[in-house]
C-alpha cells in the first residue's frame, strides 16, 4: 500500500492536472485491406453502400505504401466509439496525412466526428476540413466544419489558420484537438506540418485556435454548432479525402484524453522507511506514583525456612593511637 500511494503521488506530480492520455491509435490500411476494395467492406469502417469509393489502394499511402485512394464520401472509423458526454472526457484529437496535388492543392479534406455509423452524410460531421479560402498565399485555408443541414443550421465555416503555398505532390499531415468546455462547447486547436519522403515531418508548423465554438458570431460564416453535435452517448471518427484533388490519404490518427477520480484527488504518499524502527518506538512511560513496596512483607511459608538475615557489616577498625606519657 506504501508504494501503491507513493506511485499515485508522483503520477499526481507528473501528469498536469491528473489528465490521462489513452494510447494513440493509427491506421495505415496495410492489413485486412485488399486493393481497390472499398474500405467499407472491413469491418473497422463505414460509408454509404450507394457509393463505390473510397477504396483501399496499395499505392495511394506514405512511402508509396498502402493508403486511401481519393473518393466522394466520409468514412466512418466506427472501430473507435467514445461518447463526448462522458464527465472524464477532456479532449479528442484526430488528423490524418494527405497529399497534394502536381499544383500543390487540397480541397474538402476532412478530420472530425460523425453522429451516426449509419449515414454518411456530411450533416452529421463535426471537426475541421481543409479547403479554398482564407486570406493567405495558398488561397487555402484549415476551417471549422459544422454542415448542419439536417439541423436547419447555416454551415459552420469558420476559418481557424491560412496556409502557405504548397508543394505539389507533397503529404502534409494535420492534427486538430478537440478540447472540451461544457458539454455542448469546445476548443478547436489546429496543426498542419510537411513530411518528408520517409513520412517524417519536417519543417515550420502552422497551427491556429477557435477559442470556444459557443462564442462565434452566429453568422453563416461564424455558425455556433448545434448541440445535436454533442449530444449522442456514441459518435466515432471521420475522414474524407475529395476526389476534386488526385492525392492519396493515409495514417488515420485518433487518441482520447481523460480524467479520473483516482487521479482527480492527489494522495499523500506516506515516505518509505530508511531505518527500521525499534521494537517498541514509543515505550509505555513508567508511572508517576509507583506502588509503595509492601510495609510488611507477607511471612515465608512454613514448607521453606526463612533466609536468615545476613549479619551487619563490621565498622572498620583503626589502630589505637598511643597517648604521650604524662608529666
Amino acid at each position: 500500500m506504501k508504494w501503491t500511494a507513493i506511485l499515485l503521488a508522483v503520477a499526481w506530480l507528473i501528469i498536469p492536472g491528473g489528465v490521462l492520455s489513452g494510447s494513440p491509435v493509427t491506421e495505415g490500411f496495410e492489413d485486412g485491406f485488399a486493393d481497390a476494395q472499398p474500405l467499407r467492406v472491413h469491418a473497422d469502417w463505414f460509408f454509404g453502400e450507394q457509393k463505390g469509393d473510397p477504396n483501399a489502394d496499395d499505392e495511394a499511402g506514405t512511402k508509396g505504401g498502402w493508403g486511401v485512394a481519393p473518393g466522394d464520401r466520409p468514412f466512418t472509423w466506427v472501430a473507435n466509439p467514445f461518447n463526448w458526454n462522458d464527465p472524464e472526457l477532456v479532449s479528442v484529437t484526430v488528423g490524418a496525412d494527405w497529399q497534394t496535388d502536381a499544383e500543390g492543392r487540397l480541397d474538402d479534406d476532412r478530420a472530425g466526428w460523425s453522429i451516426s455509423n449509419e449515414d454518411d452524410s456530411s450533416s452529421n460531421i463535426f471537426g475541421v476540413q481543409i479547403d479554398p479560402g482564407g486570406s493567405g498565399e495558398s488561397g487555402i485555408n484549415i476551417e471549422a466544419y459544422w454542415d448542419g443541414e439536417n439541423f436547419g443550421d447555416d454551415s459552420g465555416r469558420t476559418s481557424i489558420v491560412d496556409l502557405p503555398k504548397l508543394d505539389g505532390d507533397t503529404w502534409y499531415r494535420l492534427r486538430a484537438k478537440i478540447t472540451k468546455l461544457t458539454d455542448t462547447s469546445a476548443k478547436i486547436k489546429v496543426t498542419f506540418v510537411k513530411l518528408d519522403d520517409d513520412g517524417e515531418p519536417t519543417g515550420d508548423v502552422v497551427s491556429g485556435t477557435l477559442d470556444d465554438t459557443a462564442a462565434l458570431s452566429g453568422t453563416p460564416s461564424g455558425a455556433v454548432p448545434n448541440e445535436a453535435y454533442f449530444t449522442p452517448t456514441t459518435v466515432w471518427p471521420v475522414f474524407k479525402n475529395y476526389g476534386r484533388v488526385i492525392g492519396g490519404f493515409d495514417n488515420a490518427y485518433f487518441e482520447i484524453e481523460k480524467t479520473s477520480d483516482a487521479a482527480a484527488e492527489p494522495v499523500e504518499a506516506e515516505p518509505a522507511d530508511t531505518d527500521p524502527k525499534p521494537a517498541d518506538a514509543d515505550p509505555e512511560p513508567a508511572d508517576a506514583d509507583p506502588e509503595p513496596a509492601d510495609a510488611d512483607p507477607e511471612p515465608a511459608s512454613d514448607d521453606e525456612p526463612a533466609e536468615e538475615p545476613e549479619p551487619p557489616a563490621e565498622p572498620p577498625t583503626e589502630p589505637l593511637q598511643q597517648l604521650p606519657p604524662l608529666k
